[in-house]
């Protein structure tokens, strides 16, 4: 990144430079200094202003000055993609994520969309979890205009596509060009969690939740990491938070659900096991999560039609697997049961590279090393 004295330095003597104005925008925003942008911006000649129209919009809707933001896209021209990209964008912003698509949709019958609306819709495209939308979006993007957002996103969607090693080359990418990227931070954070490297993994979500308070994925990743670093109480209360911005997350509630399993409140494990049930009942792991407790409550033929249910759906069910093997406990059966779970150990995470007995065994070290 260009050192911002020297740009400063560089634009006294040649004001109209198109290029260092450029620049010094653009360190700004990477910088996230929104009101420092407007303070330029404001000391720039009217053809810079003319020219750079789009940076003092960036900066207002990034400091959450919406109704000012209003005010300057509505001086764009009509049948500028520009204020089309901005409109949405608004909307977006507004919580219209659905109106923020029709409004891109209607922009692209007019004229051909540009860069980035392409990388709106691939956001908006990713919050509904449309992968394949949202992947086709990004490979319209012409390679001049992949910047730091673009990489973050793409590293993000990679991560929940399970490409590990292109998810962390894109957020690499992504905080080369800007070191506060946020989905780039969010990504590198998880997958941290994912290889147990809970020391990295922890200082780079407090930097997710500095930039984003009240980001519920960042919450939840910061759950896993007081999970893992068995700190239970807090683990619940970090759970709690995501549960409050993103209450429809199966994935937390299901962290939830374990979190309270390891703390021995069985009834409040199941709870959050069937709520997460409520939201989609054709997901496999929550039948598994309920005939774990099921078993260790002693509930075996209510745990036996769990786990049916969740092999039904998911053939490899995690949690299935682990029931059955609580039920050949149970029964009597240790060597079924020791041979099942040595089974689901050598699987391999898919997070990750290693084996959940490689990673089980990281976490008997760490105890180790208290």
């Amino acid at each position: 990144m260009p050192d911002i004295n020297f740009l400063f330095n560089c634009w006294l003597k040649d004001p109209e430079n198109e290029n260092i104005f450029s620049d010094i925008l653009r360190t700004l925003l990477s910088e996230r200094k929104f009101e420092d942008v407007l303070v330029v911006f404001a000391d720039a000649s009217a053809y810079l202003q003319n020219k750079f129209f789009f940076s003092k919009i960036d900066a207002l809707l990034s400091l959450k000055r919406y109704s000012e933001a209003s005010v300057e896209i509505d001086k764009l021209s009509d049948n500028s993609s520009l204020k089309s990209y901005y409109s949405a964008v608004l909307l977006y912003l507004g919580g219209q994520a659905e109106s923020a698509m029709n409004a891109l949709n209607k922009a692209a019958e007019q004229a051909q969309l540009e860069d980035k609306g392409h990388l709106l819709k691939a956001r908006l495209h990713y919050i509904k979890s449309e992968m394949k939308p949202a992947l086709s979006c990004l490979e319209k993007i012409s390679d001049s205009s992949r910047d730091a957002e673009y990489f973050g996103l793409s590293a993000l969607l990679a991560l929940d596509l399970g490409n590990i090693k292109l998810a962390k080359s894109s957020a690499e990418k992504s905080l080369k060009l800007s070191q506060n990227q946020f989905d780039a931070l969010l990504a590198l954070a998880s997958i941290f969690v994912s290889e147990l490297e809970l020391s990295q993994a922890s200082v780079i979500i407090e930097k997710c939740l500095t930039l984003q308070p009240k980001s519920g994925r960042s919450w939840s990743v910061k759950g896993q990491v007081s999970l893992f670093n068995r700190l239970y109480d807090i683990a619940e209360q970090d759970f709690r938070s995501a549960l409050i911005y993103m209450p429809d997350h199966i994935g937390t509630w299901h962290l939830l659900a374990w979190n309270y399993y390891l703390l021995g409140r069985l009834d409040q494990a199941e709870e959050a096991f069937k709520h997460a049930l409520a939201l989609d009942n054709a997901f496999g792991e929550s039948y598994g999560g309920l005939a774990v407790i099921a078993a260790v409550k002693g509930r075996i033929d209510e745990c036996n039609h769990y786990i049916k249910l969740a092999f039904k759906l998911n053939k490899r069910s995690f949690s299935a697997e682990y029931a059955k093997a609580l039920v050949e406990q149970s029964e009597g059966n240790t060597n079924g049961a020791e041979n099942r779970v040595k089974g689901l150990l050598a699987q391999s995470s898919h997070l990750s590279d290693f084996t959940y007995a490689q990673l089980v065994a990281r976490v008997v070290e760490s105890v180790g090393n208290d």
